[in-house]
């Protein structure tokens, strides 16, 4: 709590007038405001006087001045009041950490998916080109191999038409004998005749 603050006069009143009750009253007053523990504002820790209309007339200067009077003016907080404010407010920032911890655990939690994500995605790239490598390499095979055949097709045909040949050739060479042949043995019967 706050020290006791002297009151800035020279000389306090007689305790029979009406004035020093008032003024006893504003003495004692600051020390009953609490000390600012961080919860409130700065300006509810400072020293608040009580206005003269809103103080009791029906009090004597005895029960004004006691030092164990710190209630009288009910619009002060009572003692208790600032230590459930700071409970009341470290409740709330225990909740605020804590849904804060929670948010970053799920940040953390979609960063790691989104990584894996990436790596999926990259991954079904890479399988991508090499498919389309593959199937290139394919319809190349393919394109030589349809070459192929249409060049063993070719070549049948030319190998049936140069046996063809031959054969005629054959053929023609076999009659070309026979007639040597022929001629020979005429040849050799006129010579005996």
């Amino acid at each position: 709590m706050n020290p006791p603050t002297t009151p800035n006069v020279s000389r306090r009143p007689s305790p029979a007038s009406p004035s020093s009750i008032i003024t006893v009253i504003r003495w004692r007053a600051p020390a009953v405001v609490p000390q600012n523990d961080g919860t409130e504002p700065l300006s509810s820790s400072a020293p608040r006087e009580v206005p003269a209309e809103e103080e009791p007339r029906n009090e004597s200067p005895q029960t004004s001045s006691s030092p164990h009077n710190d209630n009288v003016n009910p619009e002060h907080p009572s003692p208790s009041a600032p230590s459930e404010t700071a409970s009341w407010w470290d409740s709330q920032l225990v909740a605020w950490l804590q849904a804060k911890k929670a948010l970053k655990e799920k940040v953390e939690k979609l960063r790691e998916e989104m990584a894996k994500l990436r790596d999926e995605i990259v991954r079904l790239k890479m399988e991508k080109e090499d498919l389309k490598r593959e199937n290139h390499e394919l319809e190349d095979h393919g394109n030589y191999m349809q070459g192929v055949r249409k060049g063993l097709w070719n070549d049948t045909i030319e190998g049936d038409y140069q046996l063809r040949k031959a054969r005629k050739e054959v053929t023609e060479l076999r009659g070309r004998l026979e007639k040597m042949e022929g001629e020979r043995e005429k040849q050799a019967e006129s010579r005996d005749a």
